[in-house]
């Protein structure tokens, strides 16, 4: 896909030249969606969102210019072994300085993610919203579906050492 666009990557935010150490946020992508049972698509989702970003302004909605925020793009974690590479996924995140963000990926690399930022800030729980097709209107001949969130309550269970989720 072309590098095309009216501003510079994440709306003219991105800088090269800096480290996650000196930024605002670091941005991550999960191309994987290898464990979805439907609906593949989220592997693209890292390449679309950087291509549109350059058609993003570095303005807010009020339109405060975003002058003093900036952001690091450290690319894409490449998932191909779901089980030893969400394993670096889990340490790339747990190591980060500053505010992650996710591009990507279907919901099961939030469990990855989670487990790092427990590491991260020793919390006991987390909540992790994704946005899911809800069939709500169900006919003989059609079925009509609309984004509707679908929040995921994750709990650390110290007795056994493991995360515990529950949709």
């Amino acid at each position: 896909m072309a590098e095309e666009g009216t501003h510079g990557l994440w709306g003219d935010l991105h800088r090269p030249d800096l480290t996650p150490e000196q930024t605002d946020f670091s941005v991550i992508g999960i191309p994987f969606d290898g464990l979805a049972s439907a609906r593949k698509g989220a592997a693209r989702a890292p390449e679309r969102l950087r291509y549109w970003s350059r058609h993003l302004t570095p303005f807010s909605e009020d339109r405060t210019r975003l002058k003093d925020m900036t952001i690091c793009d450290l690319g894409d974690i490449p998932i191909t072994a779901p089980e030893s590479d969400f394993v670096l996924v889990r340490q790339k995140v747990a190591s980060l300085p500053n505010m992650p963000i996710f591009l990507g990926g279907d919901h099961w690399v939030s469990i990855p993610v989670l487990e790092a930022e427990r590491e991260r800030f020793k919390t006991s729980a987390s909540a992790f919203f994704g946005w899911t097709l809800t069939p709500t209107c169900v006919t003989s001949s059609t079925v009509r579906a609309y984004p509707m969130p679908t929040p995921c309550v994750v709990h650390w269970n110290s007795a056994s050492n493991r995360m515990m989720y529950a949709w």
